[in-house]
């Protein structure tokens, strides 16, 4: 999913909340950002909270192997 077609605070935070809850369902998940300052920041503030949440920021490389077959 894409994490800032819409490059607002506001709409970002909103995409990383929808992000949590695809992760915690599906034990994996990817996002693309592009990196506009908005999303930087965005980004920078929410993955220092994630070990709080027991959420981890990985590489695609490290899923690549994990997804669900449908």
């Amino acid at each position: 999913s894409s994490l800032d077609s819409d490059p607002s605070k506001a709409a970002i935070d909103a995409q990383l909340v929808k992000i949590e809850d695809r992760a915690r369902r599906n034990s994996v998940t990817m996002a693309l950002g592009r990196p506009f300052p908005s999303t930087l920041d965005r980004l920078a503030a929410w993955i220092s909270t994630l070990e709080g949440k027991k959420l981890a920021l990985v590489p695609v490389s490290a899923i690549a192997n994990k997804q669900k077959l449908r």
